[in-house]
């Protein structure tokens, strides 16, 4: 899942940030019940950057069908700082969550994930295994020296499901997808990192 994401300091909650620009109309009426239920949250990249809608585990724990017997694996920034996000995946039936515990650069995450699907995907490692060889081959980030984890602490073999594209990467499709990571045009906005000075940091 390759999107930008954010910690809310006062109550640790992780929210992902959606392409949907913040409207406060929506918010006060589309979206109201899902504001009122914190499963929707104002997110921003930086303090006079616009707004967007965020979602929060509990959006995910409402979600309409399962993730059954997949691994998630979240990009964005504090992925795994707290367990909430992770735990609303795995209540929703994927069998592991893998993600940062802080702010990630934007290159350094497309490298190390790209490290981490050939180890799941062509080398058929286990979560532990291709967690513990892609830190040891990348290291933390190089910025923010934040590292790369897995929930819950078991070793699993799982397909890999990239959720913002609602895509299976199987077998056969997942060495050009690598290779289209490694051409450093996958997504590449800026040199910046996604940590922010709204609400959700």
């Amino acid at each position: 899942m390759r999107a930008h994401s954010a910690t809310n300091p006062e109550n640790g909650e992780l929210a992902i940030f959606t392409n949907e620009r913040w409207s406060d109309a929506k918010a006060s009426t589309t979206y109201l019940n899902d504001i009122l239920n914190d499963r929707l949250a104002r997110v921003r990249i930086e303090e006079d950057s616009p707004s967007y809608f965020g979602i929060t585990s509990n959006f995910v724990k409402a979600m309409n069908g399962r993730f059954d017997n997949t691994i998630i694996i979240m990009m964005g920034c504090d992925g795994l700082k707290t367990e909430s996000m992770a735990e609303a995946f795995i209540q929703k039936g994927a069998k592991t969550y893998i993600g940062w515990d802080g702010l990630v650069t934007p290159q350094y995450v497309d490298k190390a994930t790209t490290k981490l699907l050939e180890h799941l995907v062509l080398e058929k490692q286990t979560v532990s295994e291709a967690v513990t060889e892609t830190v040891e081959e990348v290291g933390n980030d190089p910025y923010y020296e934040s590292t790369l984890r897995y929930y819950p602490k078991t070793s699993v073999k799982a397909r890999v499901l990239m959720v913002s594209y609602r895509l299976i990467f199987l077998r056969a499709e997942i060495t050009s997808f690598l290779n289209f990571l490694k051409s450093s045009i996958f997504f590449k906005l800026s040199n910046t990192s996604s940590s922010s000075t709204s609400p959700y940091l």
